[in-house]
């Protein structure tokens, strides 16, 4: 969970440079050298967001363990070994045939619903009383 945690952060730290980098269009049609400053600072912030990024991919792959994380895998950041995954995840074979079906011992008459949770055939309506029998 700590993986996740750090990949969560730093594309947080990402979407902020995006936000960066939208105002500073922004603020260049208004002033400039305020705008090309804008703009450098979202990218040394998207730089250090992608770099927090590979960090925590380094410090996943020095770990090691199976990764639910497919940006990872098509980045070529961080991708397990098959034998890794093996040693973590043992396989469990599937159950006896038998425990799937129900037992022949059972059949659906013996299953009933008590009186009180059935529902009734016919819908209660309340009766509708005339505004002058109201209790005042």
């Amino acid at each position: 969970m700590n993986f996740e945690i750090g990949y969560i952060l730093s594309l947080i730290v990402i979407g902020l440079s995006f936000l960066g980098f939208t105002l500073a269009m922004m603020v260049d049609e208004v002033n400039r050298k305020k705008g090309v400053i804008t703009f450098i600072l979202s990218l040394i912030l998207f730089g250090l967001g992608g770099y927090y990024y590979y960090l925590i991919g380094q410090w996943q792959k020095k770990e090691g363990g199976p990764s639910f994380n497919k940006l990872n895998y098509y980045l070529y950041i961080y991708r397990p070994v098959e034998s890794e995954i093996e040693q973590k995840v043992p396989f469990i074979p599937p159950g006896p045939e038998e425990m799937v079906s129900p037992p022949e011992s059972v059949s659906p008459e013996t299953h009933f619903i008590p009186k009180e949770e059935q529902i009734p055939e016919k819908p209660i309506i309340p009766k509708k009383v005339p505004p002058s029998e109201h209790k005042k």
